[in-house]
């Protein structure tokens, strides 16, 4: 039994070695990574062991030469990242200097005055308060569509000025640096939807320029395209003609920096625009039964950005509107009153026939003053029918001049003589319609969807025999979109 037991044990330690000797073997067929070998003449050799002899080493560099090494010219060698960027150290004692760190340990730093130098230096860590970099840090961009808005952190030591390297991705070499003063700088006349790799170093008075900060990568700003042309609304009639339909068409956008790939179609709702279609090329037809609405046309870049938005007015609108209005009559009619107040209200229609065609009626109320002492008051009612054509601006705003006529119906109270001359003054009264025509300019704000205001200036005159009799009226109020 006990015979048993041995022979198994030295079968699994036979296993074992023979696994490690295959281990060492592998290893032994496999480079070693040396980030860096100190030559006693100063030089670094940085790149791999690819070969490890009794009397000497063969490293294959970083360029891909192969360089044989003899050991008795070895100082040391790093198996560590090494940064090879001159560093401030400050000591306890209030001593500082600037050198290359080329070693370290548990208990000390290795330095460097000069860095392909042999010279170097043993400081205990004891000694040192700190060691800060002497490149900038922290680089960082904000991207417009065409500049990047640059910003870092400047390193410990003075810095005469700072130089920024950038080139697009893909291209081999730095285009010439561009010098900064402060740690912030703008790259200005850049492409748009173009990544850019940025880096920046900092020299100090005696012209030494450091390692550089980390490298940045950033992407300028897509432009969105520009909003759609021109648009076209053609009606079709549906067979039972109550539903009809319409094919919008318009021009295409243009992108200036990518392409077009669709259009979208929005309506207003209370919630705000919804999408009810897009369409590939510049036309799209409407369904049938949308009623009367404002449409918003967007096209949409290959970025999914989105244009300003085209206004289309599908079919006619009816609108409601109501305000408060001043009367300031002149000539004729100046002699008889003074200024007159009251409301006005009215309804009009918009998109009927043509897009930017609108008519419609008021009705008003004025309470003249009395401008005379032979005339106590008048009250009048105009009644007018107008056409105008509205110029929408800046989304929300239209412009609207428009022409009116229609009748005046007024009431007058006025002091007279008797027949004979000599009876005291009598009140009497007037009534009666007469002719009225003149021209107006509406401004108007749609502040939601369904709302507006609006802002009427007026010119009318009640056209008589004996000449018109004209006045300047103002109107301020609110609408309904229905």
């Amino acid at each position: 039994m006990q015979g048993t037991v041995i022979r198994t044990l030295l079968r699994s330690c036979s296993c074992c070695f023979i696994a490690l000797i295959i281990v060492i073997a592998a290893a032994g067929t496999s480079s070693l990574r040396a980030e860096h070998v100190f030559l006693k003449d100063g030089r670094i050799v940085s790149g791999a062991i690819v070969k490890d002899a009794p009397q000497s080493i063969t490293v294959k560099t970083t360029e891909g030469k192969t360089d044989t090494i003899a050991r008795e010219d070895i100082l040391r060698i790093l198996y560590t990242e090494l940064s090879m960027g001159k560093i401030h150290v400050q000591m306890r004692d209030g001593r500082n200097f600037e050198a290359f760190i080329v070693d370290e340990d548990q208990k000390s730093y290795i330095f460097r005055k000069v860095l392909l130098s042999p010279e170097e230096m043993t400081v205990n860590r004891s000694e040192v308060l700190f060691i800060s970099e002497r490149n900038p840090s922290g680089l960082k961009g904000e991207p417009e569509a065409d500049r990047i808005e640059l910003a870092w952190y400047p390193p410990y030591n003075p810095v005469k000025h700072y130089l920024v390297y950038f080139k697009e991705q893909g291209e081999q070499e730095y285009r010439e640096p561009l010098k900064s003063k402060g740690t912030s700088l703008t790259l200005k006349n850049l492409k748009s939807n173009t990544t850019y790799v940025v880096k920046t170093t900092a020299v100090d008075d005696a012209g030494e320029e450091s390692l550089p900060s980390n490298e940045l990568t950033v992407t300028t700003k897509n432009i969105p395209p520009e909003e759609p042309g021109k648009v076209t609304l053609t009606k079709r009639p549906s067979g039972d003609g109550k539903n009809p339909t319409a094919i919008l068409q318009w021009e295409p956008a243009r992108d200036p920096d990518g392409t077009v790939k669709e259009y979208r179609i929005y309506k207003d709702t209370k919630e705000g625009p919804r999408e009810i279609g897009k369409s590939g090329e510049p036309f799209y037809e409407l369904p049938a039964g949308m009623g009367s609405w404002r449409l918003y046309l967007r096209a949409v870049d290959d970025h999914d950005d989105e244009s300003p938005d085209r206004i289309v007015y599908l079919y006619s609108r009816l609108h409601l509107r109501a305000g408060a209005g001043l009367g300031f009559p002149y000539a004729t009619l100046g002699e008889l009153v003074e200024q007159g107040t009251g409301p006005t209200a009215g309804i009009f229609r918009t998109g009927f026939l043509l897009e930017n065609l609108a008519f419609g009626a008021d009705l008003g109320y004025f309470y003249w003053k009395s401008g005379d002492s032979l005339f106590s008051s008048m009250h009048m009612a105009p009644l007018t029918a107008w056409a105008g054509w509205r110029f929408v601006f800046l989304e929300k705003y239209t412009l609207m001049p428009a022409a009116h006529c229609g009748m005046a119906f007024m009431y007058s109270r006025y002091r007279s003589m008797g027949t004979s001359g000599l009876d005291p003054l009598e009140e009497r009264n007037k009534s009666g319609a007469e002719f009225l025509a003149g021209g107006s300019v509406t401004l108007e704000y749609a502040f939601t969807p369904e709302w507006f205001l609006y802002l009427k200036t007026d010119y009318t005159a009640i056209i008589e025999k004996s000449g018109p009799q004209p006045w300047l009226g103002v109107s301020l109020g609110a609408g309904m979109n229905l």
